[in-house]
């Protein structure tokens, strides 16, 4: 009988509620919230109005720090625009968020542009090559993608690229939507 005792004992020492092992701690939950980033396209990548020589080949280049540059066969149609003739320039965008956060601007590397003949015909223009395409933030110019906004949260960063030409290309309007990508970084 006693051994009975003890052995009961001993079965109902072994049983400890579980409440007795646990523990319990309190962490904590986060969120800082920023002013969302807001981009607006100032104006268009343009590659201008453009004539290319016969049988040769050309490029128009625009770097967002140093200008255009047209090579090969192809040259400007007109220095100042107006009457229909554009002048080549960078796109510009304005970006504005949370002051003094840094940011990251996303593009393709290149893309195609389709064209539309511009005799009326109805064939369709062969595409044309972008290729190149390059970021300048004007907060950071020389750091490529990247910008930081302003103590007022404002930046504006210029986009270039190089279109290349081909011998032959018809008379055409040539257009290609260019994505653009900004976040915080």
């Amino acid at each position: 009988m006693i051994r009975a005792a003890v052995l009961a004992g001993l079965i109902a020492a072994s049983f400890v509620p579980v409440a007795a092992w646990a523990a319990s701690a309190q962490g904590q939950a986060e969120a800082t919230i920023i002013e969302p980033l807001v981009v607006t396209r100032l104006s268009d990548l343009d590659f201008g109005t453009v004539t290319l020589a016969p049988g040769t080949t050309g490029s128009v280049t625009i770097d967002p720090a140093s200008g255009v540059r047209f090579g090969g066969g192809a040259s400007a149609a007109c220095l100042s625009g107006g009457d229909g003739c554009a002048v080549a320039h960078a796109s510009r965008f304005a970006v504005r968020g949370e002051a003094g956060r840094d940011y990251a601007v996303s593009a393709p590397a290149g893309l195609m542009a389709s064209g539309t003949l511009l005799d009326g015909s109805p064939g369709i223009a062969p595409d044309l090559a972008i290729a190149s395409i390059r970021v300048r933030t004007h907060s950071r110019p020389n750091s490529g993608v990247s910008g930081t906004l302003d103590g007022n949260g404002r930046d504006i960063f210029d986009i270039g690229g190089a279109l290349i030409v081909p011998a032959g290309t018809p008379a055409a309007r040539y257009r290609a939507i260019l994505p653009v990508i900004v976040t915080y970084s």
